[in-house]
């Protein structure tokens, strides 16, 4: 299934960005994770919080990582952070989301 193969690429770049400390990966990590759940076709919450964080990066004025953190400053100066434990979250979620919707698919709910 697309959406299990996106899931493995963002954990896969979670597991590189614990080894560089790119807080940039992280990104491409949230990018995945929302085309998972795009593949799979489903629209839960989790899925209008990435795309509320992608739109954020897209129209930010300044972004900077610190202490390996990504931070994303919108233009009021609001934050959104990302690390990794927040990304893991993220990728669990999408997995638990995805596992039900194909569940509800196979027995018709």
């Amino acid at each position: 299934m697309k959406a299990d193969s996106h899931l493995g690429i963002a954990a896969e770049l979670l597991k590189t960005f614990a080894l560089v400390d790119e807080p940039k990966l992280l990104l491409a990590c949230v990018e995945e994770v929302r085309k998972a759940l795009r593949a799979a076709g489903i629209r839960p919450e989790l899925a209008r919080t990435l795309d509320r964080i992608l739109s954020k990066h897209r129209e930010s004025p300044m972004e900077f990582s610190r202490s390996g953190k990504l931070i994303i400053a919108d233009d009021r100066f609001l934050l959104e952070t990302l690390d990794g434990a927040k990304i893991a979250a993220f990728i669990e979620e999408a997995r638990r989301e995805i596992g039900t919707h194909g569940r509800e698919l196979l027995t018709g709910r």
